[in-house]
């Protein structure tokens, strides 16, 4: 079910994604810069895994994003 809480996930991913790859295009030469955009795509993946949780009505793939997320 689409709802709110679904809305702000999907929200997040955007957001972050689109924090990350600023960051990225801007400096690309610092390791500094390079951690924070690989933990930006981490917290993105989960964020997105939770939103496709909640809107699963399928059990299988329920469990393959909740194993996901956890990963």
């Amino acid at each position: 079910m689409f709802d709110l809480k679904t809305a702000l996930l999907l929200l997040v991913t955007i957001t972050t994604l689109g924090i990350g790859l600023t960051v990225l295009f801007r400096h690309r030469r610092n390791p500094a810069n390079l951690a924070f955009v690989f933990f930006t795509i981490g917290v993105a993946l989960w964020a997105l895994t939770n939103a496709l949780f909640q809107l699963t009505t399928d059990h299988w793939f329920g469990v393959v994003y909740a194993v996901a997320s956890y990963y």
